[in-house]
This record gives structure tokens, C-alpha cells and sequence, in this order.
């Protein structure tokens, strides 16, 4: 804790871990969870960047008291307009609203290409969503956020032509960051780290590569499908005209359509390949 990890090398007891104004270490095994902007990444595959999609997100918490002319605030609501749209839920035992806010502008703003998020105030929050002709609700939700407010340029990672190198391997974020659209990022990351340690404990660290491998081939397809939904589901959230219309038709069908994302247990997938009996 408390140390920025700036490079890696190979070593030959392990991989040395090179920190800024600190001691370097080396560790046996080095497990990447750092995100989009993984460093660790950059050791395993090279400069494989973020993809912007560009859409712009302004996220927020509100306590619930000053929403009550929203309908059931502690649902989960989606309030979709033409490339706009808005998403938000109760937290903290029913006393907050998160709020997700996003709109995708005929042009990225300048501050996306150097930066993935940028501070701004409520007035001018107001006056960029309020171009969308949001009702009032929603606006009102921006107006009530609670602390600092930014802007996030929102982002994926590309396919990965590997998650491991040696005797590094990325989790999460770092291997698949998906777009926020179907609120999956981090479940997939406790999938990860679930599975990930139910693996190693079956097969132990004597070969790392052969763990690493078979933690690969157990998630990929899960990530990638959740990845390739998520990007679909920010296209349709923001459509219009006829699309909408289709789009709206379609919504009763919607839980069986995407059932599975929720309903994946990651238990048995790792006993699909360790032969372990899965937790109930």
C-alpha cells in the first residue's frame, strides 16, 4: 500500500516490481488487478491502451430524501433519449441514489485525448445535459450530488492477445474492462478473483504458467461476451426514432436476453476444469 508501481523486469527468482521513490521487490508470482491503467498490463502485453467510446459520464450520489418525486428511487431505473441516457439505483441500505449519467457528443471533448476524466461543477454539469432536454427529475438528481464531480471519458479495453507472461497475469479490469452499461465491471473482477484462487489452490505455484493458462481459457469467453452486451447495450440505450421504438418492443423480452450474465456461477466453472464439487 501507499507505493505507485511504475515498471516490471524479469528476474530470475521471480519479477521485479519497480516502485516510485521506493525500494524495488521481487515477488514470485505478480497478480495485475490495476485496473484499466494497468501498468501490470504493460509488462504482459505492451502498450495496449484503453478505447474511448466516446461518451462522456457524469457519476454522482444523492441522498434519497431529495428525490422523492422520483418513482420507487431505490429501483433500478434506465431513462433512455436520443444519445443520452441515464442510469441510477439506491445504495447504502436505501439512503443513497447512484447516479450514472451519460451522453455521446457529435465530437470527444479536448480534455478525452490526454486524460480520462475531467473535474466540473454543477452549473456546468446542468448546462451540458441540459441540452438533452432531461426532464427535470434527472436534472434535479445533478443538482443534489453529494461531493466532487467529474466527467469520465468512458472506456474498454480491446481483446487481449494474452493475460499472463511468465510469472505475471492480469485480473479484472486490467484484462477486461468493459464499457459501464451493463454494471459489470465489478462483478467480473470478484469472478476473477474467485476463480482465480480456486485454481491456484487445486494446482499450486510450482507451475505458474500452467495455472495461468487454464484460469485463461475458464474466463475468456465470459469476459468477452460480457464486453461485446455491454458496447451493444450503450448503442441501443441511445437510440431514436424508429430504433427506439423497436428498442422499447423489445424490453419485455430483455431478462431472458441477458439472464445469463447474472446468472453465471463461477463455482461451477471452476469445477468444470478442477474437478472439484460445486459449492450450493
Amino acid at each position: 500500500m501507499g507505493r505507485k508501481l511504475i515498471a516490471l523486469s524479469d528476474e530470475r527468482e521471480g519479477v521485479r516490481l519497480h516502485f516510485e521513490g521506493r525500494e524495488d521487490v521481487v515477488a514470485r508470482v505478480v497478480v495485475g488487478f490495476d485496473g484499466v491503467q494497468s501498468t501490470v498490463r504493460q509488462f504482459v502485453c505492451g502498450d495496449v491502451r484503453p478505447r474511448q467510446s466516446g461518451e462522456i459520464g457524469l457519476r454522482g450520489v444523492i441522498p434519497v430524501e431529495r428525490s422523492q418525486e422520483l418513482p420507487t428511487p431505490m429501483s433500478l431505473h434506465l431513462w433512455c433519449g436520443p444519445e443520452t441516457h441515464a442510469v441510477f439505483y439506491g445504495l447504502d441500505n436505501g439512503g443513497l441514489i447512484n447516479l450514472l449519467l451519460v451522453h455521446k457528443p457529435p465530437r470527444p471533448p479536448a480534455w478525452a485525448r490526454s486524460s480520462n476524466r475531467v473535474g466540473a461543477t454543477r452549473d456546468e454539469a446542468l448546462q451540458l445535459f441540459g441540452t438533452y432536454g432531461w426532464d427535470e427529475r434527472i436534472l434535479g438528481l445533478v443538482r443534489d450530488i453529494e461531493g466532487d464531480m467529474s466527467l469520465w471519458a468512458l472506456a474498454d479495453l480491446p481483446r487481449l492477445p494474452r493475460w499472463s507472461r511468465g510469472r505475471a497475469i492480469l485480473l479484472g479490469d486490467a484484462a477486461h474492462a468493459p464499457l459501464p452499461h451493463q454494471g459489470q465491471g465489478g462483478g467480473m473482477a470478484i469472478e476473477d478473483a474467485y476463480t482465480f484462487g480456486a485454481i491456484l489452490a487445486d494446482r499450486g505455484l510450482d507451475d505458474p504458467g500452467r495455472a495461468f493458462d487454464t484460469f485463461e481459457k475458464v474466463r475468456k469467453t465470459r469476459t468477452t461476451m460480457v464486453q461485446a452486451y455491454t458496447r451493444a447495450a450503450g448503442r441501443a440505450y441511445k437510440l431514436a426514432g424508429g430504433a427506439a421504438a423497436s428498442r422499447d418492443r423489445s424490453w419485455p423480452q430483455l431478462p431472458e436476453r441477458i439472464g445469463w450474465i447474472h446468472a453465471h456461477r463461477a463455482e461451477e466453472a471452476v469445477a468444470a476444469v478442477t474437478g472439484a464439487g460445486a459449492e450450493t
